[in-house]
């Protein structure tokens, strides 16, 4: 499956969370996922364009453009992930336990760069010290392997044969 073919199909499921999803599938849809949202971070966030509507979130401005495309993203994320999952025989809940996980070391990561922040606005001079590094080290690290970990999981190779989840995506290799 060439990478216009993988796209084209996980766009056209873009809410379907029942059958199968190929790697190929998975990881061309999350590229181009991940690049949309650079895009749109980088010129309407960081340029200043569509700053009609901001909300704060843990000390962080974000628009509202922002934070709505990033909903709308999360849905083909979903739903290729679960089918991902179902591909090879798992069940499509497990990657909502991932979601979970990521979001609650993601928002104590917030928390610990407001904090350096409010410190280094304090004139604190070893802000790290002071924060700890286990405070921010810890859950980044944690983070990581949780993302990394995620990628492995994703990357197994399709189950070759029917399972629960219907039969083997013809022509993956």
């Amino acid at each position: 499956m060439n990478a216009i073919t993988a796209l084209t199909t996980g766009l056209q499921k873009y809410a379907r969370f029942k059958g199968r999803a190929t790697a190929p599938e998975f990881w061309w849809l999350v590229i181009a996922l991940v690049a949309i949202e650079a895009v749109i971070f980088t010129v309407f966030e960081r340029s200043g364009l569509f700053q009609v509507a901001v909300m704060e979130v843990a000390g962080f401005q974000i628009s509202l453009l922002f934070a709505a495309t990033c909903a709308a993203l999360a849905i083909p994320f979903l739903s290729v992930s679960w089918r991902r999952l179902h591909d090879f025989g798992w069940g499509g809940w497990w990657v909502l336990l991932w979601v979970a996980i990521v979001t609650y070391f993601l928002r104590i990561l917030m928390l610990v760069f407001v904090d350096i922040n409010l410190c280094i606005e304090a004139g604190g001079r070893k802000c790290i010290a002071e924060i700890g590094w286990g405070y921010g080290f810890t859950p980044a690290i944690s983070l990581l392997v949780f993302v990394v970990g995620f990628g492995f999981i994703m990357s197994r190779p399709s189950a070759p044969a029917a399972n629960a989840y219907g039969p083997p995506i013809s022509g993956e290799k």
